[in-house]
């Protein structure tokens, strides 16, 4: 039985391509640009930094280059949970660290002296990255490292994923901190306020998906958990009303 695909079908096709992958690139720029804000408020790095930073105290390489040793070592992790890696995934693992190296020497985030500024760019920072991490997820074309670990850890234990990820985010400040990696208030903020953000995101996402138009592009990881009911059960209750 031979099987016609008709150019509308192509059409509608490359269009669903096209919107994950600007999806995904655009989400992947959020968490670039979200991070740079948080080591620009020099209150403390992300936790996740401060362990990239904390390598480099000990092997001769870039901030960049860390961050990408280091997700190479997370992803296996998360590969021996049942997370298989994606297109997604290894773009990821590339992009954060170039994109973030633009940001910086390009000046697309300036530099701010007063406290105040400064404790304002350390929470939009937060915001914005967990956005970047909601909208790459939701592009359904595989997560980074981190969350790749973050997802299977959540498939494994049923937990929620606020609590996941800052439980995941609390053991890499540990670490770091121990390899040497800067600590501040802006790295206890953000181990605590990043799960609670991306599961907010989550939800304004999950009400994006009902819109015709998005229904294709976007898709709600089903193994993550908004307080006792899966993503799955929350969209299709959003749906019904």
């Amino acid at each position: 039985m031979e099987v016609y695909v008709t150019l509308p079908q192509q059409s509608q096709k490359i269009r669903m391509v096209a919107g994950k992958s600007i999806l995904m690139v655009g989400g992947l720029f959020l968490l670039a640009y979200g991070s740079v804000m948080g080591i620009e408020a020099a209150l403390g790095v992300a936790p996740w930094h401060v362990l990239h930073i904390g390598l480099t105290n000990h092997i001769p390489v870039t901030v960049g280059r860390s961050t990408q040793i280091s997700g190479f070592a997370i992803l296996a992790v998360a590969m021996a949970l049942g997370v298989r890696p994606r297109m997604g995934t290894w773009i990821n693992m590339f992009l954060v660290g170039q994109m973030m190296d633009a940001i910086i020497s390009f000046g697309l985030v300036p530099g701010v002296s007063s406290m105040a500024m400064r404790v304002l760019y350390m929470l939009v920072g937060v915001y914005i990255a967990a956005l970047g991490v909601t909208a790459y997820m939701c592009a359904d074309m595989g997560t980074g490292p981190r969350d790749s670990l973050m997802l299977g850890v959540t498939r494994k234990t049923g937990w929620r994923v606020g609590i996941i990820r800052s439980s995941l985010e609390s053991m890499a400040v540990l670490v770091g901190f121990m390899l040497g990696g800067p600590v501040g208030i802006g790295t206890v903020v953000a181990a605590f306020l990043t799960g609670p953000s991306v599961e907010i995101s989550l939800i304004m996402f999950s009400k994006l998906a009902k819109r015709e138009y998005l229904s294709s592009i976007i898709v709600l990881p089903a193994s993550v958990r908004f307080g006792r009911r899966t993503q799955v059960e929350a969209h299709a209750s959003a749906s019904s009303n």
